[in-house]
């Protein structure tokens, strides 16, 4: 119940999300989690490593099971926020502790301006991306993220309706808007045969 992570059984303070990171998690969660191929996500998931070793991204993707108690292993992608007075040494550690773990991805968001991400993916180095830029997560996520959509609520909305309306089996709003007009259409030319039928007898 302490905010506190361990790693090599040193005690780490996890300070609160401050305002400006809180909406950028709560954002990120929505757009990840919403994705069709996701089954398993998680808001400060805590992960074991080990006895001496325990972490918790702000967001996780993938191996959330639903069950109490810190979590074996990692998640599959993490998200950090990393905001004014981010300790920048243990967030490099963080993310080094994840990798060997099993993360394959981690996602920090630069919340101060300009705001961007740094994607930490395992064996590769590390690359940043604007806010027109769209990030990527094979194997994880099915759909391609714009990183406004990780800042941006309503970018973030617009995203997490499209992943809701293809796990119900459209491929986007406007898919939806077709079936509803040409099911207008198709009402309207029963009620014009019923019509005529009427007007024949």
């Amino acid at each position: 119940g302490d905010r506190y992570e361990l790693t090599n059984g040193h005690s780490i303070y996890c300070a609160p999300i401050g305002g400006d990171g809180a909406g950028r998690a709560g954002i990120a969660y929505e757009v990840l989690a919403t994705d069709p191929a996701v089954t398993e996500a998680g808001v400060d998931p805590g992960y074991r490593q080990g006895p001496k070793d325990l972490r918790a991204p702000d967001v996780g993707i993938g191996n959330v099971p639903d069950r109490p108690g810190w979590i074996s292993g990692a998640p599959e992608l993490a998200v950090e926020v990393a905001g004014s007075g981010q300790d920048e040494v243990d967030l490099a550690q963080k993310i080094e502790e994840l990798h060997r773990a099993g993360t394959r991805w981690i996602w920090v968001l630069r919340v101060l301006p300009p705001r961007r991400v740094a994607v930490h993916e395992r064996d590769r180095p590390m690359q940043t991306f604007g806010l027109d830029d769209v990030l990527t997560a094979p194997g994880v996520l099915k759909n391609p993220v714009t990183v406004r959509s990780l800042f941006e609520r309503e970018a973030g909305h617009e995203a997490a309706l499209r992943n809701l309306l293809q796990r119900m089996g459209y491929d986007g709003l406007e898919a939806v808007r077709g079936e509803g007009r040409e099911e207008g259409r198709e009402e309207g030319r029963e009620e014009g045969r019923e019509e005529g039928r009427e007007e024949g007898r």
